[in-house]
């Protein structure tokens, strides 16, 4: 597991964060996008995923391309893993109102014949201070802690993990994934 501090400027998260509170967000799921299906037990959050491509969008391709080169440069220095594309960016709110979470769980699904999830993000959007509980933790020993706007984690899609609940204030975060092969 990989944690950039500060890899997107505050202002740039700010901007990300208004651009999707303006679009329409989605009670998440749990499961594959056609057959998934809400479990608040599982999950309470809601999101809305940032497709590709953005013909009128210079900030999101900048994110795109920007997020391809670090997770490449960091695939290449920690994990080794063929990769081939991404998945559209999930933006997530967690409120406390709702008490967010997401439960213990790996992001690897195994859901196309010839490719599977093989490296996972999550970027910080707000600053921890603004909100209390939401921690990030894997089952794994890791110490670091997302903890500021723009901080960025990098980790293999197979490391369970969950995102505890949010009992005050509100976090965002941005998270995706990268494909590849199916690992034999």
């Amino acid at each position: 597991m990989i944690l950039i501090k500060n890899y997107l400027d505050k202002e740039f998260c700010k901007g990300v964060i208004n651009y999707c509170e303006e679009q329409e967000l989605q009670e998440a799921y749990v499961g594959l996008e056609n057959e998934g299906k809400v479990d608040d037990k599982i999950r309470r959050s809601k999101t809305y995923f940032i497709g590709w491509p953005f013909y009128n969008s210079p900030f999101l391709n900048d994110l795109y391309f920007n997020l391809e080169m670090k997770l490449k440069e960091a695939n290449n220095m920690m994990y080794g893993f063929n990769l081939t594309s991404f998945e559209p960016f999930q933006f997530t709110k967690y409120e406390s109102e709702d008490k967010g979470f997401y439960d213990w769980h790996i992001d690897s699904m195994n859901d196309r014949p010839t490719s599977d999830r093989k490296l996972s993000f999550s970027v910080l959007l707000n600053d921890s201070s603004e909100f209390n509980g939401g921690q990030f933790k894997f089952r794994a020993p890791f110490k670091e802690k997302l903890s500021q706007a723009g901080d960025l984690l990098i980790f293999p899609s197979f490391e369970e993990h969950c995102v505890k609940p949010v009992t005050k204030g509100i976090r965002y975060s941005l998270v995706g994934w990268m494909r590849g092969p199916l690992m034999r």
